[in-house]
């Protein structure tokens, strides 16, 4: 083959790009060809479509190049020459995050269970001083907000004898309605024992009564409420995690806690 031939081989290659670029061209005026709209129902479908793409592809890349830099320039803000940074009409569809549905559910089921505490947990003595808001930590049991989800907090002192890690007798109706009120939900929960820092003076050491207590709720709730055990675990973190001073009586009580966390799968 020659010289020639190879250039003209050569050259021709730009053929195969002319023709993909002519049957992508194609299919793009068939489907929109298929949207033409006949009547106000299909205009509605066209304009929902539209802002359907529009809104799936209306993303700022994180760097443009300078040539084509018409706006900021932050990371994340910058803006080019076809995009435009500001939307002057309200969008067809609305998008709702995930997280922001997740937030209201966590927000009603944990309503749900305060409801159950304070008609059934807790003592008459407790509902009639019409504690303060800052104050409700001081509940035998009492329900928090978490990162990923919500934490039903059981004081030790209200719930076990000094050193035991069975929950008293008398208090396991108590645990009962809050299981159940918890198995409602289906929810995967996370059973934590904690302790103050002042050593044990029984058989059990701080560490152990800890994973004991979280561990005996645990199979409370899988053995007498039917919770599937899979979604329970326990564990025990001794004095690691305070939330409050262990210098004070009042502190070192608040920190003699069972915690059972709700948690959400995102």
């Amino acid at each position: 083959m020659s010289d020639q031939d190879d250039e003209e081989s050569a050259g021709e290659g730009w053929i195969v790009s002319f023709a993909d670029l002519m049957t992508l061209l194609f299919a793009a005026f068939v489907v929109l060809y298929g949207l033409k709209p006949e009547g106000i129902g299909d205009a509605i479908k066209v304009l929902t479509v539209t802002a359907s793409i529009r809104e799936t592809f209306n993303e700022t890349p994180d760097t443009i190049p300078e040539d084509r830099r018409t706006g900021p320039t932050i990371q994340g803000k910058a803006a080019f020459e076809y995009f435009k940074g500001e939307t002057l009409v309200r969008p067809i569809i609305k998008r709702y995050r995930r997280s922001e549905n997740v937030l209201n559910i966590i927000n009603k089921e944990m309503m749900q269970i305060k409801r159950v505490i304070d008609l059934k947990l807790q003592d008459e003595t407790v509902l009639n001083k019409r504690r303060k808001k800052d104050d409700s930590q001081n509940q035998g049991v009492s329900v928090h907000k978490d990162t990923n989800g919500y934490v039903v907090r059981l004081l030790s002192s209200y719930f076990y004898e000094p050193g035991e890690y069975r929950v008293k007798q008398k208090d396991l109706r108590k645990l009962k309605e809050l299981g159940r009120a918890l198995k409602q939900h289906g929810r995967r929960i996370s059973i934590e024992g904690h302790t103050d820092k002042v050593p044990q003076q029984g058989q059990y050491s701080n560490w152990e009564l800890s994973a004991l207590r979280a561990s005996f709720i645990a199979k409370y709730m899988i053995n007498e409420l039917g919770f599937a055990p899979d979604r329970v675990k326990a564990s025990g973190y001794a004095d690691t995690k305070p939330i409050a001073t262990n210098s004070t009586p009042q502190g070192r009580k608040l920190n003699r806690r069972v915690e059972i966390r709700v948690e959400y799968d995102e």
